[in-house]
């Protein structure tokens, strides 16, 4: 099976922060201005498509690099505390929290509208990212979501996914959908997608 199971998650991105701080969300080899540059671009592509004036969780928010692409309230939860330490300290304006486990197990409740998460699922096997949607279900039955991902890449960390099949996912974990959006692009030569559902 591609991608990570639950519990391989967190060790996979301690592991990384520890060799990479910073860097741990780029892609490997990456210097400081590439990340600013890859980043850079994947925002632009975002912009137009992706709510940034609602109530956000950014689920698997990392250190923090799509942060200010935000300007309602918001709040990044990861489940690497390192990571979270580095967000805190380059946005110290905005809410983090650390995620005990690949879930949305944190007091108190996230009141958000929109559910945002890039190249995260993609690290979970389809077991975790099922846990994931019951556990933000728990906190929000009816979010808009915008889901970022790679489309092709087969391997042990990532499972890349059609975006119908994020699209089904959300509607088997009791999400209701009333409309999706999706709009690709390639990204260092790789097939992204980002999926829109509007509940």
């Amino acid at each position: 099976m591609n991608g990570l199971g639950s519990n391989a998650v967190k060790e996979y991105w301690d592991q990384r922060a520890k060799k990479q701080g910073k860097l741990t969300t780029t892609l490997a080899g990456s210097t400081p201005d590439r990340a600013d540059s890859d980043y850079a671009e994947r925002r632009a592509f975002f912009a137009g498509h992706v709510p940034t004036n609602v109530a956000t969780l950014d689920y698997g928010c990392g250190v923090g690099r799509y942060t200010t692409m935000f300007h309602g309230a918001y709040v990044g939860v990861d489940i690497c505390s390192a990571l979270v330490a580095i967000a805190r300290k380059e946005h110290p304006d905005h809410d983090y929290r650390v995620l005990t486990q690949p879930s949305l197990a944190i007091e108190p409740a996230i009141r958000f509208r929109l559910v945002f998460t890039a190249t995260v699922l993609q690290h979970n096997d389809d077991q975790a990212v099922r846990r994931i949607l019951e556990s933000i279900r728990h906190h929000n039955p009816a979010p808009s979501w915008a889901i970022y991902e790679n489309v092709d890449d087969q391997s042990r960390t990532v499972c890349g996914r059609h975006p119908d099949t994020y699209i089904e996912m959300v509607r088997a974990a009791g999400f209701p959908i009333s409309d999706t959006f999706t709009t690709r692009h390639h990204f260092h030569g790789a097939e992204h997608a980002m999926t829109i559902i509007i509940p």
